[in-house]
């Protein structure tokens, strides 16, 4: 870099040539069909979460739960009370567990 430094292209011109890259990069994954699926999926989620009265946290661990199911359509979390029992829930206490049983299920 030194050596293009002094023939005349400075570290200016690399720090830019480096942000384009990067936006570019950037861009690619924003506008991919499997990142706009999953935005449109998280959109949802956050829909369906709040009409069942789920707090963040429920809703957080109902988006994981679909997410260790690998679920290909995550929504099925909110009428499949089977994936509860997955044990995909790690970390997540009993009492979000029960809140999201007796929210979506009525349990």
């Amino acid at each position: 870099m030194i050596a293009l430094a002094a023939e005349g292209i400075g570290i200016g011109t690399w720090l830019v040539v480096g942000l384009l890259v990067a936006a570019a990069v950037a861009a690619r994954h924003l506008l991919s069909p499997a990142a706009r699926l999953r935005r449109e999926q998280l959109r949802l989620h956050g829909k369906l979460a709040a009409a069942n009265g789920l707090s963040e946290d429920e809703a957080a661990a109902l988006w994981r739960l679909a997410s260790a199911a690998k679920l290909s359509e995550p929504a099925v979390a909110f009428v499949r009370p089977s994936l509860l029992d997955s044990g995909g829930l790690q970390g997540v206490g009993g009492d979000v567990v029960a809140a999201l049983r007796a929210k979506l299920f009525g349990h």
